[in-house]
């Protein structure tokens, strides 16, 4: 069976894991981190079989944070690189990059259908995703703090995001 506190690592010892979740139906694991962008991946695991899913690579510097949506379908991560992507867990794709975030983002996480996303991010603000298909439209940010970013998401690979929608935080 799978679980179990050991397992998992790669080739060059052992890199610290700094995100992990559970898909709320509990057919998918999500665990990774690393120091740096040659171990950033985020890897994904049946937790019945310890069967490796994907590996989610892409970040150019270390991922904090991991998240995933209520079926294992979709997962989202946050880097030190400023961005979080969007991915397709049964194929490893990125679907999408959500920036800009003005400083590292710390946290991220999917309601449960997969379809918004929240980050949070060094720079003292929430910044909340639409991910529905279709919306397009430039990515930028709001939450606590001042002022909310502007500018757009993808990376030629996956369509931008629409723009977050969120509160403002007052001074």
């Amino acid at each position: 069976g799978g679980g179990g506190g050991g397992g998992g690592g790669g080739g060059d010892g052992n890199v610290p894991v700094s995100g992990v979740a559970v898909s709320a139906d509990g057919s998918v694991v999500l665990g990774g981190g690393g120091t740096d962008a040659k171990s950033s991946a985020v890897r994904a695991w049946d937790p019945e079989s310890g069967d490796a899913v994907a590996v989610l690579e892409g970040h150019g510097e270390e991922v904090t944070a991991v998240a995933v949506d209520s079926a294992g379908s979709r997962a989202a991560t946050a880097s030190d690189d400023r961005t979080a992507r969007v991915w397709r867990v049964a194929t490893g794709q990125c679907e999408m990059v959500l920036r800009p975030h003005g400083e590292s983002v710390r946290c991220v996480c999917l309601s449960a259908d997969g379809l918004r996303c929240a980050t949070g991010c060094d720079d003292g603000k929430v910044y909340l995703w639409d991910l529905r298909p279709g919306d397009g439209g430039e990515g930028g940010g709001a939450g606590a703090g001042a002022g909310g970013g502007v500018g757009g998401g993808g990376n030629g690979a996956a369509p931008p995001p629409a723009p977050p929608r969120g509160v403002r935080g007052g001074h």
